[in-house]
């Protein structure tokens, strides 16, 4: 991934099918690109089977976020895996947005919110602090660097059995920490990996910290039962506990509805000039990977307009 830019022509806040699209259209037209984003896929990278993307026949998930990233990429959009805290609109016309996130400022002409679903978060020390160095929240897109390392799968659901099963192939040792001993997955998905060797089932238990300078180094876990806690090494923390409507970064800048979705007219523009969005996060009527991709290059489009004055014109050949 890339390091965080001064300044650029669009941010895009989100790195699903709807950010990952609009910053291929974005950048292919030329504009200075980033991709701020928690992971690459959001709750796409959680969906084990595609097979409704039209000109695909199937394919995961992870891997279809993980091809329009590589395209976007390719095209010139940098990708930073932090944090947004706010969006400060610009106080007079021609001057920029300011993007603040956990890897420090941005500057960008137009601002693209496609977060979707927010992945939720533990709230613990040394998270936030270690997004992008160990702390991830899609664990089937981003589990690849860790192979034959010694990973923690926080959470009891179905996505967090997915990133466990890809963990017992991939790292050396899995650390599952959930809360309870009851678990909302597939009972024969649970039983599979309880047969495995290399995962450490830590139930009634939560993460408490997660300590690490440059890169995470251990987790600290509380047992609900006994308020014994105890350090695990690990060399990333992946954490599966659900996506959560996040309306805080944008509510005061933009109109929303009822349901606290962000009104968009027809071609992604909010009420906040230069501010576009895209996606789930919208008052968009049907949440699909294909609507949404198409809602992002409309939203890139439309941002390629209002920064450089011109027409986005037909993309054949382009």
């Amino acid at each position: 991934m890339d390091t965080l830019p001064k300044s650029v022509d669009v941010a895009i806040i989100g790195g699903a099918a709807a950010g990952l699209s609009a910053a291929l259209f974005t950048a292919r037209r030329g504009l200075s690109t980033a991709v701020l984003t928690k992971n690459i896929g959001g709750q796409l990278a959680t969906t084990v089977d595609v097979a409704n993307y039209p000109g695909i026949d199937y394919i995961t998930g992870p891997n279809l976020a993980l091809t329009i990233h590589a395209q976007a990429a390719s095209a010139g959009a940098k990708t930073v895996i932090t944090e947004v805290h706010a969006i400060v609109p610009p106080t007079d016309k021609g001057t920029s947005f300011t993007v603040e996130t956990t890897a420090g400022t941005i500057t960008a002409k137009a601002v693209i919110i496609a977060l979707g679903k927010t992945p939720r978060s533990l709230g613990v020390p040394g998270e936030r602090e270690l997004v992008g160095k160990g702390v991830s929240y899609a664990a089937a897109a981003e589990l690849g660097p860790y192979r034959d390392k010694t990973v923690a799968i926080v959470g009891g659901g179905g996505s967090a059995f997915v990133a466990l099963r890809m963990a017992s192939k991939l790292a050396a040792h899995a650390h599952l920490i959930h809360r309870s001993d009851t678990f909302r997955a597939e009972t024969t998905e649970i039983d599979r990996l309880q047969q495995a060797a290399n995962i450490t089932w830590h139930t009634f238990c939560e993460v408490t910290a997660i300590n690490g300078t440059k890169k995470v180094e251990s987790i600290v876990l509380k047992n609900s039962e006994t308020n014994d806690e105890q350090t695990v090494p690990v060399d990333a923390v992946f954490i599966e506990i659900g996506f959560m409507v996040k309306p805080d970064l944008f509510a005061k800048l933009v109109e929303l509805t009822p349901q606290r979705q962000i009104i968009v007219d027809s071609r992604g523009e909010t009420s906040q000039p230069g501010l576009f969005a895209a996606g789930d996060v919208t008052n968009s009527p049907f949440n699909q990977a294909i609507i949404s991709a198409g809602e992002g290059a409309r939203a890139g489009l439309a941002a390629y307009t209002y920064v450089t004055g011109k027409p986005a014109g037909a993309d054949w050949g382009v």
